[in-house]
């Protein structure tokens, strides 16, 4: 079965509620999966250690970028964890220490 999944849904896992983070740049439907309890983020190919997905391919748009990092990511804490689809998770803080592309979407 499938199930269409929006902005602000929440996934049962456990004891842990996964909550539904609509964050389009990369692609229109790119999501990130926030575990407030757990303080952790699995963000896909939305945002890495040390840089963000492209958006230059397919249905990226740099616009829809900014405003995920700005409306969505820049509020989660710096002790939150981001596990990407690929590469290696790091905290919120280690994001706005070294991402240059995170930080200059900020600006």
């Amino acid at each position: 079965m499938d199930v269409f999944l929006t902005d602000g849904d929440e996934i049962a896992l456990g004891a842990e509620a996964l909550t539904v983070r609509h964050t389009p740049g990369h692609t229109k439907g790119s999501v990130c999966y926030h575990a407030a309890k757990s303080h952790v983020a699995f963000t896909g190919d939305t945002i890495f250690n040390v840089d963000l997905g492209r958006t230059d391919l397919g249905d990226g748009d740099p616009a829809e970028m900014r405003r995920s990092v700005r409306e969505v990511i820049n509020r989660w804490d710096n002790d939150l964890t981001i596990y990407p689809g690929h590469g290696d998770p790091c905290t919120m803080k280690f994001v706005r220490k070294v991402n240059r592309e995170f930080l200059e979407l900020l600006d």
